[in-house]
């Protein structure tokens, strides 16, 4: 996968304070020649999020889960959830800041990890006509 945090980005920035949220346009990539020759924002069909939650919170990937298997018995929530392509909680030391906090002496609880999460790419809400925003608006009502 190939990510274009600086050509296309979806979400945030770098920031020291709270989770530091942020998602980033990407794009399926092979590991051989990349074209980019074509806009990111348009060549990507891929949007990877990057947040730094608590250990302990429930995983946003749980939550989907949880909600595609709702989706499989209810029409409400079916074919409604964003499809996530990939996820990974990546396991190194410098992925959590609990070891700096056991460094500094200070109390582990409440240390935060990096989550990374990849989903198919969505239209801008913005560009629906007045019909399509009714339906995304009715839509989000009955799946919450």
């Amino acid at each position: 996968m190939a990510i274009f945090p600086k050509d296309d980005p979806v979400h945030g920035g770098i920031n020291l304070a709270g989770r530091s949220t942020g998602a980033a346009g990407a794009r399926e990539w092979d590991g051989r020649d990349l074209d980019l020759s074509k806009d990111p924002r348009k060549a990507n069909d891929l949007v990877v999020k990057f947040s730094w939650p608590e250990e302990t919170r429930v995983s946003e990937v749980t939550v989907i889960d949880k909600a595609e298997e709702v989706g499989g018995s209810n029409d409400l929530v079916k074919g409604r959830i964003p499809k996530m392509i990939g996820d990974i909680d990546p396991p190194y030391l410098t992925c959590s800041t609990g070891l700096i906090r056991k460094f500094l002496g200070l109390e582990t609880a409440g240390a935060r990890v990096l989550r990374v999460i990849a989903f198919r790419r969505l239209g801008e809400i913005k560009y629906l006509d007045e019909e399509d925003m009714l339906i995304a608006f009715l839509d989000c009502f009955f799946c919450e």
